[in-house]
């Protein structure tokens, strides 16, 4: 109960439009270059129609760059998402 689970599709909502991901084998779930924002995830665990809940996330405008004027991957992390 409450465990994060591999292979469970994801759709995620934010500023630019739609995406889908799905959690990694240790259920875990990432996304490169996200714009600044509000964002909604949405799950649809194994066996399950998907939620109709979505977790909220933001992502913070970048405020460096680095010393040769490119910019880094940024990483952003948001709520593990967990299962009854």
């Amino acid at each position: 109960m409450g465990k994060p689970q591999p292979g469970v599709p994801l759709r995620v909502e934010g500023p630019k439009g739609k995406t889908t991901t799905i959690t990694d084998a240790k259920g875990k779930w990432s996304l490169y270059n996200l714009s600044p924002g509000q964002y909604k995830v949405w799950m649809k665990p194994p066996g399950k129609d998907e939620t109709e809940t979505p977790i909220n996330f933001y992502v913070k405008p970048r405020s460096w760059m680095t010393w040769g004027g490119k910019d880094d991957t940024d990483v952003y992390t948001a709520p593990e998402l967990k299962f009854d």
